[in-house]
């Protein structure tokens, strides 16, 4: 019995004596077994809960993840490699998630990265984790990728040497191109070899790799390629032009020098640009056997002077490098060099004297240059006079324009009837919509662009201006303009007859307004054009009820009220509905300019003091009832004006 308990108080004294102690690296990072020239060592712990599968997986993980952790602090500033990524194994046993790798890029992973060692501190309810990166297992799986890596960028440089002596200098390029892409792959990853192999003894020369690539020598490479590249003309060069007359093509050749005589090269880009002016072009061709590449010229748009310029370029953007993850400065010097060549050349070619008609389809050209849907459709409705009335000129304009419209746009045409027929429309329902202005009604005809202009005279010319604009958005998407002579336009008067401008200014802008109240006018024909013997209609719409007075002021300067007439005395308006004027207007001398003003109040005002003249009030004095109507108005508070002009013309 005594023997017993001294065998079992020895075995306890064994036992505890044997407890295991806490290993050096968990504080200080070193390892007898494992030293740092031959190994990298990482620690992770985690905190003990009652999941110790989990525990362990924690700590293992954070070892692993601080290897990575120093591989990415000390190598990243010196690489563009930076993802260093650490993914385990998966596996079902705990036992056996004890390895993992290290991601270093796309092509490059670190294997052999394993647990060595554990140790539970109970004290503190912490287990700590080892995780050992063998230095030499490690630096030849990196050491064998930079192999690779140089093996393929000497296979480049001898390739594209044998290429440019070929005379393939589309191949010579490509070949350049790919051997920068592995300069820079090994470039990025010599730091990572460096850092992981540097430690190990110097026990012989099989870790030793050359240094870094130079981008320079492959720049080198490239300029000697280069440098021989000629662009000459072969024809289409000072040509004289018209706008709708046949361009011949232009022609260029490449050819290289080889120290005797050049030679003819073929698969190379020339990308041809406007430099000065505009056209439809084909905008790059390649060179053919004979070094031969052609632009083709389908029509020239406008230039600010007669001389259009067309540059051809080599075109090298293939041989350019995307930006992506890898040395971003090296990828930006070598597009800096590749984009720097600019071997041109520049063709010219000289307009001759521009028709009217030339004039024009540059101004439609030009007006449309900022849009891109050119299947779309457009109206072509109002061209005024000086912007403000319809002139003798606009419906001769407005036809021309619709023509080269669908010639020179291919945008379909929303004809002015149509546009009649929506503004018709929308006033029978009730549209809340400004009627008198074409927007609207344009839109619900199937317009998606308006045009509209104005012109001027200015000597033996008329300047006419044009704004086109997006009937959605209501913004104006550009603006044109052309000098048109005299003698091309209709034997027409300029401006309408008896155009006052001092007397007209007078009446459509001194309008007054006062209140919520807001009324309207216009007449059946968007252009405002009316010929002898033409009827018109007139419609009037206010957004509140009120009473109305309308006067159309003629070009002989008389003022006739024609509504309220014979034929319906009552001038009251109902709110939000389109009125027509009732009577049977004709079209009779005087002709010119006529402007219809409406007056409306919430209160009724007076009739004016006159003479009748076929059921209608011709005022003694247009001044002193635009006085007397406008007192009235404004003693009720709510008062509105607004005119629409149109212009008559004998037949």
């Amino acid at each position: 019995m005594r023997r017993f308990v001294s065998f079992v108080t020895l075995l306890t004294f064994t036992l505890t004596g044997a407890a295991i102690s806490q290993p050096s690296w968990v504080k200080s990072r070193t390892s007898t077994t494992f030293p740092d020239n031959l190994y990298m060592l990482g620690i992770g712990f985690a905190n003990k809960t009652n999941d110790r599968a989990g525990d362990l997986q924690k700590a293992y993980n954070a070892a692993f993840a601080d290897i990575a952790t120093q591989i990415k602090a000390t190598v990243a500033s010196q690489s563009s490699l930076q993802e260093y990524e650490v993914v385990s194994d998966n596996k079902n046993s705990l036992e056996q998630k004890t390895s993992a790798e290290i991601k270093v890029s796309t092509d490059v992973k670190l294997g052999g990265l394993r647990i060595s060692d554990t140790y539970y501190d109970d004290d503190n309810n912490i287990i700590y984790a080892l995780a050992v990166l063998n230095r030499i297992s490690a630096g030849n799986q990196v050491k064998e990728t930079l192999t690779e890596y140089l093996s393929e960028y000497n296979k480049g440089m001898d390739q594209s040497k044998q290429s440019l002596i070929s005379g393939d200098f589309n191949r010579t390029l490509l070949n350049l191109k790919d051997v920068l892409k592995n300069e820079i792959r090994y470039d990025d990853l010599l730091p990572l070899y460096r850092f992981i192999t540097d430690p190990l003894p110097p026990i012989d020369s099989s870790y030793a790799m050359p240094g870094a690539l130079l981008v320079a020598d492959t720049k080198a490479a490239a300029q000697s390629c280069l440098s021989g590249l000629r662009i000459e003309k072969v024809s289409g060069d000072n040509q004289c032009v018209s706008l709708k007359g046949e361009i011949k093509p232009l022609v260029v050749k490449l050819t290289y020098d080889m120290g005797k005589a050049p030679v003819p090269v073929s698969g190379l880009t020339i990308r041809f640009t406007f430099r000065n002016g505009q056209g439809k072009y084909a905008g790059q061709g390649t060179t053919d056997k004979s070094g031969i590449a052609t632009c083709d010229i389908f029509s020239l748009g406008t230039s600010k002077t007669n001389v259009y310029n067309v540059a051809a370029v080599l075109d090298l953007t293939d041989y350019e490098m995307q930006e992506g993850q890898t040395s971003r400065n090296d990828v930006q010097d070598w597009n800096t060099f590749i984009e720097g060549d600019q071997n041109e050349v520049v063709f010219s070619l000289k307009r001759a004297n521009a028709s009217a008609d030339d004039r024009l389809s540059v101004a439609v050209i030009t007006l449309c240059s900022g849009i891109t849907d050119s299947a779309s459709t457009v109206a072509i409705l109002k061209i005024l006079y000086q912007d403000k009335l319809p002139g003798p000129m606009a419906e001769f304009l407005r036809q021309k324009l619709e023509s080269l419209f669908q010639s020179t746009t291919g945008m379909s045409v929303i004809s002015q009837e149509a546009v009649r027929f929506s503004q018709i429309q929308l006033s029978n329902a009730g549209a809340n919509e400004n009627l008198s202005q074409p927007d609207y009604a344009s839109q619900a005809a199937g317009a998606r662009y308006l045009v509209s202009g104005n012109y001027w005279n200015d000597g033996d010319d008329v300047d006419l201006s044009l704004k086109i604009m997006d009937v959605n958005s209501h913004v104006l998407v550009g603006t044109a303009s052309a000098d048109l002579p005299l003698s091309w336009l209709p034997d027409l008067p300029v401006r309408p007859e008896n155009y006052n401008p001092t007397m007209d200014d007078e009446i459509i802008k001194n309008e007054k307004r006062g209140g919520d109240l807001k009324v309207d006018v216009w007449v059946d024909r968007l252009n405002g054009m009316y010929h002898e013997g033409d009827t018109l209609s007139i419609y009037i719409r206010s957004n509140e009820d009120c009473f109305a007075r309308l006067v159309d002021n003629d070009a002989d300067g008389n003022s006739v009220m024609v509504f309220p007439n014979k034929v319906d005395w009552n001038s009251k308006l109902q709110g939000g509905i389109t009125f027509k004027v009732p009577g049977l207007f004709k079209v009779t001398p005087p002709f010119g300019r006529d402007i219809l003003k409406v007056y409306a109040s919430d209160v009724q005002v007076p009739m004016p003091s006159g003479s009748e003249m076929n059921g209608l009030v011709v005022l003694t004095s247009a001044d002193d009832y635009q006085k007397s109507v406008r007192k009235a108005g404004f003693s009720g508070g709510n008062y509105a004006e607004s005119s629409v002009v149109i212009t008559t013309m004998p037949k």
